[in-house]
Order: C-alpha cells, then structure tokens, then sequence
C-alpha cells in the first residue's frame, strides 16, 4: 500500500473514531451500529442486553403485582358515629341492624366483613338485632369486653370504666378483658367493673332500659325511686325535691314527651314537688 493511500485510511478511522467519542468513553455501541451499517452486517440484540431487559420487565410485573395484592390485603376502616342527644339506626351489610346511642361509634373492616369474619369495635352503648349466620360469628370488641353471638338482640355498653350487657333474644358469650368468659341467655344481664373486679350477673332487665332508643318510658306500680332513676338516665337530668315518702309508686307511659311535662304529670298524680336539673358533660 502506497503512503499517501496509507494516510488516507489513517485520516478516515482517526475521523470515525472522533465522530463517536464521548468525554468519559467511546461510544462503541453506536460506532458498531454504524460500521455495521455500511458493512451491510445485520446486528442483533446482544443476549446479555436482552436478558438485562427481561429480567427489568419481570421485576415490574412482580413489582405491580406485589403492590396489588398488598393494596387487597390493606383494611378498608368504616367508622359510624352518632352526635351527643343523637339515636341512628345502621343496617350492615349482613342485614344485622344496629341502633346507636347518642356519642357512640362503631369501626369496621369493610374488605373483611362479613365474609372473613363478622368482627366490630364499639364504643359507647349500642342496640344489636345480630342476623343469624352460624360459619361467622359475630363479635363485638370494646375497650373492655368481647361478645360473640352468632344470632341474637342485645344492648352493649361500654364506658370506658364498666361495661354492661342485656340480652333479649338468643345466648350471648360474654369475655371480660380480667375474668372468665360468662354465657347468658334471653333475660340474663351482665355488669363488669374492672375497678372492683367484679362481674354481676342477674336475670331481671329494667322495661325501661332501652328507652333511649324507643323515646318511651312505661311504669307498672314502679317504686317512685325507680322512676326517678329511669328519668335520670333517660333525659341526663339530675331530679331534686324527692319526698321522703318510700311507698310511693307510679303507674303510667310517657311516649316522645319532653322531662318538664312528665315531671308535671307526675307531681299532679302525686302530689310531689320533683324538680329537674340539666347535667352538663
């Protein structure tokens, strides 16, 4: 080969190689597309680059499916509250119906309920009409308490100091946070006080007891401190000027009647002076 031809195919690489050259490096992959390209050689994708790629692909797919999944098993919180003086009636999705007491909550996994378990958190007093299905119990958990039933109607309180249970219809299990689980039935009451450590059980239920979720207050012969007591309760009063007199009784219905009426009706049936004195929280 002559020097001026020599010097020409020296020029030509000294201007492809320039052509491509990165600060840091040389563009190889680019040249070799390009030398390829007037060679007429057909390029393919280097395995090692093409397995680089699969394996970006499966992560993503791994990735995408691992966050789905996850977003499945994420709980999907209901919570249902009531405004102090308010009652609200709730259905779930199991046709249970539920009614709730005025400054009470209920909480939820709506992703699990009813089918992977039936379970709630309650907090506050609550009236339960438990629609009977005997593969997923019911259970109520409150700060102080478990229930379980798997069809039934009772009353649920819980306080934060005590809690008190009254079953209507159905058995009832009853799980103290300190004590030995209690199993009631229709007509049995529970009061549990973890203070005294202590757990009642009797079989009276007060008529008068669901009152605030009824609205009605009914007395057949009740001893007049009684009354008082239901009042108290019902319409959060403090009832003063109470006679000394303890044979005294009441018979009579009070139905969505404000306190300053039954009060005045009982006074003229009486004969007594009893006043009201709102509590305040």
């Amino acid at each position: 080969m002559e020097k001026n031809e020599y010097d020409k195919n020296w020029e030509k690489r000294i201007r492809f190689v320039t052509r491509y050259y990165k600060e840091k490096g040389l563009d190889t992959e680019r040249a070799w597309k390009t030398f390829a390209r007037e060679q007429g050689i057909k390029t393919i994708i280097p395995f090692r680059r093409y397995l680089y790629t699969a394996a970006s692909v499966l992560l993503i797919l791994i990735a995408t499916g691992s966050l789905y999944v996850w977003h499945q098993g994420r709980p999907q919180w209901v919570t249902i509250t009531s405004v102090a003086g308010e009652v609200k009636q709730v259905i779930l999705s199991d046709q249970t119906s539920l009614t709730l007491a005025g400054g009470s909550r209920i909480t939820y996994d709506a992703r699990r309920f009813p089918a992977k378990g039936r379970d709630i958190e309650l907090a506050g007093k609550a009236w339960f009409d438990v629609q009977r299905d005997e593969e997923h119990p019911f259970t109520v958990i409150t700060a102080l308490s478990k229930v379980v039933v798997l069809g039934t109607s009772f009353e649920l309180a819980d306080s934060g100091q005590e809690v008190s249970l009254h079953v209507y219809t159905g058995t009832v299990s009853f799980l103290p946070d300190k004590g030995e689980e209690v199993v009631l039935t229709a007509g049995m009451s529970v009061h549990y006080s973890p203070e005294q450590e202590s757990v009642e059980i009797s079989e009276e239920i007060n008529p008068n007891r669901l009152s605030w979720k009824t609205n009605e207050l009914n007395f057949n012969n009740t001893p007049l401190v009684q009354v008082i007591r239901d009042l108290e309760n019902h319409y959060h009063i403090q009832i003063r000027n109470i006679p000394s007199q303890s044979e005294l009784s009441l018979t009579a219905s009070f139905s969505r009647m404000p306190p300053e009426e039954v009060l005045l009706i009982i006074n003229q049936t009486l004969d007594i002076g009893l006043q009201a004195i709102p509590l305040t929280d």
